[in-house]
């Protein structure tokens, strides 16, 4: 009798393990596999943790990378103002008209600064949930974020900052040495413009474009440095979590095929362990009852 129950708790445990497709159905059928796989389960959870705090590190920083652009792009629009605001054949009609079209750069520039990114401030360091500029009444920028840095965990052993804070990158309250106040710069130009300052237009000012265009330049090539390095490591953490995947389906899955086959098997052995069980219970009975 006791074989009988043996043979029919295996053939419980493979119709279970068929019907499930996993082999490990409770931790007694192989204690050491499932310690195994409970493993893989927990790295496997934080390589997707990882791959999560990657999506929106990539998100940020590319979203930084390209308002720098944006960034860089109004300032060469600027620079190429002040040299035409440098002539001394401009008419005063001109040089307003020069002025305002600087003055709208910065305005520009000034909406740049204050993008977000899936509602985060980008340029506000790790105060994302304020604008960070405004416009002071002599044409600078107040800034409210902070210069901290904005770091995300994307693999084990591995930190990416994926920010410019805003004093930085525009170089509010001077944090950046030889680089001049980006907003105060295109307000000084306009100012220049419209007066006629053409001696301090073509050297003071233009210098000061070319120091801070570079600068907004080299933090943008940083950034773009950095998203490589991310790119570069989701396609890792990807792969990691194909093989955790990989191993913990060859650790808690059945091979169908075998399962199969082993079911017949003990189905026949059971069942002739039945028809045996039957022959033999009855003559037990009748020894007995003598």
């Amino acid at each position: 009798m006791f074989e009988l129950n043996l043979h029919l708790e295996r053939l419980q445990r493979l119709q279970v393990q068929l019907s499930s497709g996993k082999r490990l159905t409770r931790a007694s059928d192989d204690p050491a596999g499932a310690a195994a796989a409970l493993d893989l389960r927990a790295i496997l959870g934080q390589v997707e943790q990882y791959q999560r705090n990657g999506e929106d590190a990539l998100g940020f920083a590319r979203a930084t990378e390209s308002a720098l652009g944006e960034a860089s792009n109004l300032l060469r629009q600027a620079r190429t103002l002040t040299i035409a605001g440098a002539k001394d054949s401009l008419g005063q009609g001109e040089r307003t008209a020069t002025a305002m079209q600087v003055r709208n750069l910065r305005d520009a520039l000034l909406r740049v600064a204050n993008a977000e990114y899936d509602g985060r401030s980008i340029f506000s360091g790790t105060r994302t949930d304020i604008k960070p500029f405004s416009l002071a009444g002599d044409g600078s920028a107040n800034y409210a974020g902070n210069s901290e840095d904005i770091v995300r965990q994307v693999g084990k052993d591995f930190q990416q900052t994926v920010n410019v804070p805003g004093d930085e990158a525009f170089n509010v309250n001077g944090s950046v040495a030889g680089v001049a106040d980006a907003f105060k710069l295109l307000t000084d130009i306009a100012d220049d413009i419209e007066n006629g300052n053409v001696t301090r237009l073509s050297d003071t000012r233009l210098r000061e474009m070319d120091a801070l265009l570079q600068h907004v330049l080299g933090l943008r090539a940083d950034m773009g440095a950095r998203l490589n390095t991310l790119e570069m490591t989701k396609n890792m953490m990807l792969n990691t979590q194909t093989n955790l995947r990989e191993q913990l389906a060859n650790t808690e899955e059945v091979d169908l095929s075998a399962v199969v086959t082993q079911l017949q098997t003990e189905e026949l052995t059971y069942r002739a362990a039945l028809a045996a069980a039957s022959r033999i219970v009855p003559q037990s009975l009748l020894d007995f009852l003598r």
